[in-house]
């Protein structure tokens, strides 16, 4: 009865996981990485990065106004920024008029979109010095 049980209070907790309803983060030049932050609207987080490794299939990571100055990536030059792995939706608050994404004239690429369904919009990328394939996967 126990492992009948233990067997019905596993899968309902798998179908619950399956079932969750797609979650919005929030980013923003005066948000915070630190654990305890949720990147919701009110509590942002500060990185891209950090949205992204907390975003699943179907999430949406917005990024509020501002410019967003790009570190060197860990691999240092010709290697990317931040990889998306999950299906989810990248966008600027207000267009890209108010977005901007800054390689700060370094040779890294962006952003390597490794999902088909990853979709970048509404963002500038700037003062990138790499010519690379990532263009392609930008939409509007």
């Amino acid at each position: 009865m126990k492992k009948f049980l233990l067997g019905m209070l596993c899968l309902s907790l798998v179908a619950c996981a399956a079932s969750a309803d797609p979650v919005t983060y929030w980013v923003a030049t005066d948000g915070s990485d630190a654990p305890e932050v949720a990147g919701t609207e009110s509590a942002p987080f500060l990185t891209l990065t950090n949205a992204i490794a907390h975003a699943v299939d179907d999430d949406t990571i917005k990024l509020k106004a501002g410019t967003y100055d790009i570190p060197l990536a860990p691999g240092g030059v010709n290697s990317f920024w931040a990889t998306v792995d999950a299906a989810v939706t990248i966008e600027g608050v207000g267009g890209a008029s108010k977005v901007f994404l800054d390689g700060g004239k370094r040779n890294v690429t962006p952003l390597k979109l490794n999902n088909a369904k990853a979709t970048v919009r509404g963002i500038t990328f700037r003062n990138f010095a790499t010519k690379s394939e990532w263009n392609k996967y930008l939409a509007g």
